[in-house]
C-alpha cells in the first residue's frame, strides 16, 4: 500500500515529528497550537528541525532567525520556509 507524500510544508514537518517520534500521531496538535507548550519542540529536536527544513527546502536558516515566532507552530514554521523561498 503506498503512503501520501505530504503536500504542504505543514504536512512535511507533522510528517517528520511522527517520524521520530515528537508527535504520537497525526492530529496530537493543530497547525495553529504551540509545539513548545505541547512539549513537541526542544533545543535538540529544534536543531533536527532545522536541518530538515534547509535540506528539504533548500533554505538557509540564519541565527537571528531562531526566534519563536518563526518556529512556535506549524503554521509559522511554514510562513517562514514560504518567506525564505520567496526572498
Amino acid at each position: 500500500m503506498f503512503e501520501k507524500k505530504p503536500q504542504t510544508i505543514e504536512e512535511s514537518v507533522r510528517q517528520l515529528m511522527i517520524d521520530r517520534a515528537w508527535l504520537e500521531q497525526q492530529d496530537s496538535v493543530s497547525d495553529t497550537d504551540s509545539l513548545v507548550e505541547h512539549g513537541v519542540i526542544d533545543s535538540l529536536t529544534m536543531m533536527e528541525l532545522i536541518g530538515f527544513l534547509e535540506r528539504t527546502y533548500e533554505i538557509q536558516v540564519t541565527d537571528d532567525e531562531l526566534i519563536p515566532e518563526n518556529f512556535e507552530t506549524l503554521s509559522a514554521i511554514a510562513g517562514f520556509v514560504e518567506q525564505k523561498r520567496t526572498s
